[in-house]
């Protein structure tokens, strides 16, 4: 958000949006989650998009805002007598933190021919990395200029990639109250830091080894700590692991990057013995 040069992978799980005509003027949604089952249902207005029924009020209130969000940005839409049946389909438990929401939104944007970083913008807020891996086949190196996104694919399949995991602590994260927190934090953020972060990705993204890995995600470990004035997961929560952890997403929930020299018995009995058993395999999860 402050302009550092970050890397950043895609999922191979994503979620899928559909857009029907209705048979009527009027706007109904369903979010199907990866269990195939229904876990949301609303009708909306098409002239104001009055929530006219909705099995979660939150939800739908948030759809609203996006609706006017896509309306103001293409006022060509939702202008027909024609109402749209829209259905969303999850390839990834929405608790897990992977991308609900920038995925909704790069779809969304995709669909009504609008920028997805000005609607995210307008609703969510946050850098856009995560729809530039929305829209990317493979890894990409992310930076914001001028206010502006650069999204640069680069080749990272680091030849020590089975060393690499990613384990699910089921501290589920807002986003929001992530981006709030950093801002509060970082008011006067400085060049030299942003700059400290931009030569750690370097150093992730071209690491010659594991030890070199793990080495370099300890620093960008312990900076954002001390930046944020927050104890990174490795000394909070897995002092003992043989290895270096990564926080991914909001920092301190979600998703993190475990990185070890151990075999793979060693990291599934680690983190089975701390009660966390979604663990995926770098070629399971990255695109």
């Amino acid at each position: 958000m402050e302009g550092a040069t970050a890397l950043a992978v895609p999922t191979r799980l994503g979620q899928w949006l559909s857009v029907e005509a209705a048979k009527d003027s009027f706007l109904y949604w369903k979010s199907i989650d990866f269990k195939n089952e229904v876990w949301f249902e609303g009708k909306f207005s098409l002239t104001d998009f009055e929530v006219l029924e909705s099995s979660d009020n939150k939800i739908s209130e948030r759809l609203v805002q996006i609706f006017q969000a896509v309306k103001n940005l293409n006022p060509n839409l939702f202008n027909n007598k024609n109402g749209y049946s829209i259905e969303t389909r999850l390839e990834f438990d929405r608790e897990w933190g992977l991308g609900s929401s920038s995925t909704l939104i790069y779809n969304l944007a995709s669909w009504a021919g609008i920028s997805p970083y000005v609607l995210l913008e307008k609703t969510f807020g946050g850098s856009g990395y995560d729809l530039a891996c929305a829209g990317a086949s493979s890894p990409i190196l992310y930076t914001i200029k001028n206010n502006q996104p650069v999204v640069e694919a680069v080749q990272w399949k680091p030849e020590f990639y089975k060393n690499l995991y990613f384990i699910y602590l089921g501290q589920k994260q807002n986003s929001r109250d992530g981006i709030r927190r950093f801002r509060e934090r970082m008011k006067d953020a400085a060049q030299k830091e942003t700059a400290i972060f931009t030569e750690l990705t370097q150093r992730i993204l071209n690491a010659n080894d594991i030890k070199d890995f793990i080495f370099n995600i300890k620093k960008h470990e312990a900076f954002v700590g001390e930046l944020l004035d927050m104890e990174p997961v490795l000394s909070k929560l897995f002092r003992d692991f043989k290895g270096g952890i990564k926080s991914l997403g909001a920092w301190g929930g979600d998703f993190v990057l475990a990185a070890t020299e151990e075999n793979k018995k060693y990291v599934l009995d680690y983190f089975h013995s701390k009660g966390m058993e979604i663990i995926f395999e770098y070629e399971d999860l990255i695109l």
